[in-house]
């Protein structure tokens, strides 16, 4: 009777230690999902709240600098960056 309460108190121990490492495992990933989520959804608040007072400023800015660019071309490297095809 002795031999089989020791078996039966080992076997829950370790029953209840795996259990306590899979529910710590399974806090840890969602409150990580939950933190990145959080400070994703902040990070775009902070964003939004920082560019609307310049936005208009910042579109013609761009306009301007996406009609430059048309009218320059492709642009190339300098003829020291390229580097030598193989004979």
């Amino acid at each position: 009777m002795v031999r089989f309460i020791r078996n039966y108190s080992i076997a829950s121990l370790v029953g209840i230690v795996v259990a306590a490492v899979a529910m710590i495992v399974m806090f840890r990933a969602v409150l990580i999902r939950g933190i990145t989520t959080i400070a994703e959804s902040s990070s775009v608040a902070s964003a939004r709240i920082a560019l609307h007072p310049i936005v208009p400023q910042l579109v013609d800015y761009l306009n301007v600098a996406a009609a430059t660019d048309a009218m320059r071309g492709p642009r190339r490297c300098p003829r020291r960056w390229r580097t030598r095809s193989p004979k």
